[in-house]
């Protein structure tokens, strides 16, 4: 139950939280396997990037792509929407925040969604 009383029910539920929530005892798993606990007690969290860009035109279908060459990690765009999420980890993770600042991200974009060729992100998420 939620602190405004809110109770759900549900045969399976999928909680992910970095593996530190559960270690600091600040999400309680009852029954947890102790190997599981011990596993999340050795991993150390990584770098992660994420973006939202809104581009002057909406895309003219949905997709989400993985850049396996791990210059942008995942990318996904919604029929009719302007939107693009970026969420990238580990090297891509540095290479979207380098793109980012460099104000070269729609050069990443375009490899993955070439409909965001010419489509500027908004000024705000430049």
């Amino acid at each position: 139950m939620t602190a405004s009383g809110v109770s759900l029910r549900a045969r399976a539920v999928v909680v992910t939280v970095p593996p530190h929530v559960v270690t600091a005892g600040r999400l309680a798993l009852p029954g947890l396997p102790p190997r599981k606990r011990a596993a999340a007690e050795i991993l150390r969290p990584g770098d992660a990037c994420c973006a939202v860009l809104t581009m002057s035109r909406p895309a003219p279908q949905s997709v989400v792509v993985f850049d396996a060459d791990g210059a942008i990690g995942f990318i996904r765009c919604d029929e009719g929407r302007p939107e693009v999420l970026i969420v990238a980890k580990a090297t891509a993770a540095a290479s979207v925040r380098d793109a980012l600042r460099s104000g070269r991200i729609t050069d990443l974009t375009e490899r993955a969604l070439p409909w965001t060729r010419g489509a500027a992100p908004a000024p705000s998420d430049r």
